[in-house]
């Protein structure tokens, strides 16, 4: 079980705060999607990263803060082609909530890591499962 998180004033580049939890929105507006970028959760502070129109995450990368609970939501079909996502000791939560929303999506977890997927999470690429992963498809 992991410790709750400090908290404190909300982060730049968190799109908001929901008590100690960064929430980053990436959507299809200009300046407002994610496209290839390097996404690093802040220190002291739970994440969510929240994928809301196709391809809001294509082709980036979210490295989970270490040892807080991390949870990304792809809310579209083809919302995270490409996401490459890295947990960091904490809980990593990945959340496919349209039958194609995480294509292509990957997941990496390690000892310690507790990684679990939600949803339509068939397509979900994973590695690292052996030790931390419950998800379908991991075999």
């Amino acid at each position: 079980s992991t410790s709750a998180p400090p908290g404190g004033a909300c982060p730049a580049e968190c799109s908001y705060c929901n008590g100690a939890t960064c929430v980053i929105e990436c959507n299809m507006g200009p300046g407002e999607n994610c496209h290839e970028d390097n996404i690093v959760c802040p220190a002291g502070f739970a994440c969510e990263l929240r994928c809301n129109a196709k391809d809001a995450c294509k082709d980036a990368s979210l490295s989970c803060p270490v040892g807080y609970d991390c949870h990304v939501l792809c809310q579209q079909n083809d919302a995270c082609p490409e996401l490459e996502i890295s947990c960091n000791g904490g809980n990593c939560t990945v959340s496919c909530n349209a039958p194609q929303g995480c294509k292509d999506t990957s997941l990496t977890c390690g000892e310690g890591d507790n990684c679990t997927c939600e949803g339509f999470a068939q397509p979900l690429q994973t590695s690292g499962c052996e030790s931390a992963c419950s998800c379908p498809g991991c075999e």
